[in-house]
């Protein structure tokens, strides 16, 4: 693995001679996260230059970069810049000689970047007296679709994941609770005493 200060299509060895490319071909993968972006200007016109977190794998080497910045074709910038755009970034400008760079304000939340960078040869024009350009465009194809990463939809992922991992829990069914003992039957109430009549002495009766 090898530490950039910037991904360039030059520096990972994805820009081909002018009037090499015979057929379409991949050249790269290129990943990462996307938290804001500066303007510039060269004698070609502006660019965009984005900082997080990137990587990129040159498919014909297998070589790794990595780096905290990233220049790449321009429809792909179109595409990312939109993107932190919309989640709320406001773009700086890339600094001129020895003039420093004016930070911008970077996304709310930042933007997943995946693409896999190829090229495809161009025909030179039958009128032309000599060959004008690169002779070949690059193509991309999306890994994923710049968009505002999701923090908790990134941990949520993760628990899922965790939780397949773990043992399935044990399906049987519960136990009935045990029934409580009935009460006891109440005894019988005890028989009445009869009513006892009083008597005077020597048997005659109390009046």
């Amino acid at each position: 693995m090898e530490i950039l200060n910037k991904i360039t299509m030059k520096k990972i060895g994805a820009q081909p001679a002018p009037w090499s490319v015979e057929e379409a071909r991949d050249l790269a993968h290129i990943i990462g996260k996307a938290n804001g972006f500066k303007t510039g200007s060269t004698t070609y016109g502006f660019y965009d230059k984005f900082h997080g977190e990137f990587e990129a794998v040159n498919l014909e080497t297998g070589e790794v970069f990595v780096a905290p910045a990233l220049l790449c074709p321009p429809m792909m910038e179109m595409l990312i810049k939109q993107a932190l755009v919309n989640a709320g970034a406001e773009g700086g400008k890339v600094g001129v000689g020895r003039q420093p760079d004016t930070e911008g304000k970077d996304a709310s939340a930042a933007v997943m970047v995946g693409f896999i960078l190829g090229v495809k040869p161009v025909p030179k024009k039958e009128d032309a007296r000599e060959n004008v350009g690169q002779g070949y465009e690059y193509t991309v194809r999306f890994l994923a679709e710049p968009k505002r990463s999701d923090a908790l939809a990134e941990l949520r992922a993760l628990s899922d994941q965790s939780r397949k991992a773990l043992p399935a829990p044990d399906r049987q069914q519960p136990k009935p609770p045990a029934e409580s003992p009935a009460p006891p039957a109440e005894s019988p109430a005890p028989p009445a005493t009869p009513e006892k009549t009083a008597t005077g002495g020597k048997g005659g009766k109390r009046r």
